[in-house]
């Protein structure tokens, strides 16, 4: 024991560390189906405690085994290659950048003339870092994009 005591719901621990051993680290390509799970964990794949169980495994498998897991529709979860781990966090840092700009629009609607104090303040100053964050976002996504175009056309056999 670590010395934390635990005062809400259940703990996860005794059934991610059932399904590490049951699974051990999975190689990459490898798909552990919904079924194996449910029957590890004891319960149906749309029960709270089933997604809590699964999240928790798969955050161990990240941080012990440097694994990640990706759901698939009906099927399971599948250990990803590192081709398509790169894939992955590149649609993941294009959410984050939509978000990013979203909120920096947002802000910048803040009408500060109707604003006094630290309303004013505080809203002066996510205009000013919402902004920069956008830009930075919006300059990196640029970057991103170049590196991943694929080519325009293969050259030709001769």
């Amino acid at each position: 024991m670590t010395g934390r005591m635990f005062f809400g719901g259940i703990p996860t621990e005794p059934d991610v560390r059932r399904l590490m051993d049951r699974f051990g680290d999975p190689g990459p390509g490898m798909l552990i189906e919904y079924e194996t799970l449910e029957k590890e964990i004891g319960k149906p794949r749309t029960s709270s405690r089933f997604r809590t169980v699964v999240s928790a495994w798969r955050a161990r498998l990240l941080k012990e085994h440097n694994r990640v897991g990706m759901a698939v529709p009906s099927r399971g979860i599948r250990i990803l290659r590192e081709e398509e781990r790169a894939g992955h966090a590149a649609s993941g840092h294009r959410r984050g950048v939509r978000q990013v700009v979203r909120s920096a629009r947002d802000a910048a609607l803040i009408r500060l003339d109707q604003l006094s104090g630290d309303a004013r303040t505080q809203a002066e100053q996510v205009q000013k870092v919402g902004g920069d964050m956008a830009q930075a976002a919006v300059n990196g996504a640029r970057v991103l994009a170049a590196i991943m175009r694929p080519p325009t056309q293969l050259p030709r056999k001769e």
